[in-house]
């Protein structure tokens, strides 16, 4: 019986002993903190081609339509290899969820054109009921040992460079096969700045889950792998850092946008792509944002539903409490009640004059129904009319990192 070394124990290292230990291999699982589940934990959704719900709901989706999208997302960095076979396999791997009890409750809404992908389930708490499936089956699984507080020092290998095992802070594992399954490199300033210089990471508003130091990165760097060159983070944005009831505002797509010299810089219904919103915010100065909204906006988010974008927390919470979170962080010099443009001005340090010719501007296009700078869509336009406005002072998300070892496309670790 083969015995395989999994370091990691989030939704990569539980995911590969699953499927080793039910191909029949002893398995054993090391992880550094005192719990698994690592940042499988906190997602918030997982995308699925050809998975048993989508069939149940009659609807078919564009796999190679998909591989575009993401082949030119990234530009063509990513390897098209293990691209395809990632989308190839992603139903079929839902579908083991699903058959060992995970309970899908929806699809997210297409806006790609090739099929709604995007599965969550109850309360949005995706990543939370993905991994507890995960965390059962392992630990319930005969063939798999998992040993939590256990940091890995180095990996062993042969003397044909091979990885045969690894020594921990407390023992000493040798196996016929190791996988590296320990997270990005988020909570590691220096490594940051190696695989993704000029980051300025001042610039984040909000940081989600595990911070990994990319110790399995730098273990596997130490006996030969490659590291990637043109690595990066995943973000989101506008992204607010308080009380996550005021996301429920910040998502609205018929919201203003204003960088602190109170101008506009994107057409804002980009923000229901996060990346998009993301890169317009984080191109302003201090890549932060103001998000403005008057009564009649504020009252209109109050009425309708929450977004989907604004997070399990705001969706969770609804908008049950949110007069009194406005004015916990307008205490805390986050947000802002402005009775007149003048108020906004001076909380945004932005020239009045200038904030003033900006907004009635918007309101021209809002009044024409066309917005010849940025082609806001026409139903999203509404004027900043009616005061009080509200002003939230924004930023951009951390989520992860992308990158780290080059694999080919069965993952595979490739020498330098």
């Amino acid at each position: 019986m083969k015995h395989i070394l999994i370091i990691g124990g989030g939704a990569a290292g539980l995911s590969a002993a699953a499927c080793a230990a039910e191909s029949g291999a002893r398995v054993t699982v090391l992880e550094a903190n005192p719990r698994i589940g690592g940042n499988g934990l906190f997602a918030e959704e997982m995308f699925g081609l050809g998975t048993a719900f989508q069939e149940a709901q009659g609807v078919h989706c564009d796999l190679d339509g998909y591989f575009r999208l993401s082949m030119e997302h990234s530009h063509y960095k990513n390897n098209a290899r293990l691209v395809r076979r990632l989308l190839e396999k992603s139903g079929e791997n839902l579908n083991w969820l699903m058959d060992h009890g995970l309970k899908i409750a929806g699809l997210q809404p297409d806006s790609t054109g090739f099929g709604p992908v995007t599965h969550f389930t109850e309360g949005m708490h995706t990543g939370r009921d993905v991994m507890a499936v995960l965390i059962r089956f392992c630990q319930n699984h005969p063939l798999i040992e998992i040993h939590t507080r256990t940091k890995v020092l180095r990996l062993l290998t042969d003397d044909a460079g091979g990885v045969t095992g690894a020594e921990t802070d407390q023992n000493t594992f040798t196996a016929d096969g190791v996988v590296m399954a320990c997270g990005g490199f988020g909570g590691n300033p220096e490594l940051i700045h190696r695989l993704i210089p000029g980051t300025d990471e001042t610039a984040f508003a909000h940081r989600r889950g595990i911070r990994s130091a990319g110790n399995g990165i730098l273990l596997a760097e130490s006996v030969g792998a490659e590291l990637l060159q043109d690595c990066c983070f995943e973000n989101a944005g506008p992204t607010f850092a308080g009380d996550q009831r005021i996301m429920t505002l910040v998502t609205k797509r018929y919201a203003l946008w204003l960088n602190s010299q109170g101008r506009r810089f994107a057409d804002e219904s980009v923000g229901d792509n996060f990346v998009f919103g993301c890169n317009a915010v984080y191109a302003q100065p201090g890549h932060k944002c103001y998000v403005v909204l008057d009564q009649a906006m504020v009252q209109e988010a109050l009425n309708g539903p929450v977004d989907f974008l604004a997070g399990p927390e705001a969706n969770a919470m609804g908008t049950t409490g949110i007069q009194a979170a406005i004015e916990k962080e307008q205490g805390k010099g986050t947000v802002m009640l402005c009775d007149s443009l003048q108020e906004m001005a001076d909380f945004m340090g932005a020239p009045p004059e200038g904030l003033q010719a900006e907004i009635e501007a918007y309101n021209r296009f809002c009044a024409d129904g066309r917005d010849p700078i940025f082609l806001k869509p026409g139903e999203l336009l509404r004027p900043v009319a009616h005061g009080p406005y509200l002003c939230i002072r924004c930023g951009v998300d951390y989520i992860l990192t992308h990158g780290g070892l080059r694999v080919d496309e069965t993952m595979n670790v490739l020498r330098g």
